[in-house]
């Protein structure tokens, strides 16, 4: 326990950092930063890391995109989630956490499909198939 917990603090500064990093290349898509977060995922399945690799992917691109448009929010004032929200009939807030929260799945979802792919127990319950 005190090892997945100690893998998982050192994983979620490191998600973080590469999710800010790949933030700042403007030649690639806006889900481009999904490619590091899955290369992440494969090393810490391939150096055996005990992370809850879905729990810290999400929370990483949560903060990361949240912080992100609340910044936005903050340096124009307003007016681009006011008029993004009135396209969508809801407030500011309502935006930011969405957006939180469609980069925290997707940044779920590819740390643990990268973990997924190396693990070394991804067949461990093949078995119970073969009745």
């Amino acid at each position: 326990m005190k090892k997945r917990i100690a893998d998982n603090l050192k994983v979620a500064p490191l998600l973080l950092l590469v999710i800010l990093l790949t933030g700042q290349m403007d030649f690639l898509p806006w889900w481009g930063f999904i490619v590091p977060v899955i290369l992440i995922g494969i090393l810490s399945a391939l150096l055996n890391l005990q992370i809850a690799a879905f729990t810290i992917g999400f929370l990483s691109g949560f903060i990361v995109w949240a912080g992100a448009s609340y910044y936005f929010e903050y340096a124009f004032g307003g007016t681009m989630f006011h008029k993004l929200g009135a396209l969508m009939s809801v407030s500011g807030i309502v935006v930011i956490l969405l957006s939180g929260l469609v980069c925290g799945l997707l940044s779920g979802l590819g740390l643990y499909a990268g973990r997924l792919l190396f693990s070394q127990n991804r067949f461990r319950s093949s078995a119970a198939w073969e009745d």
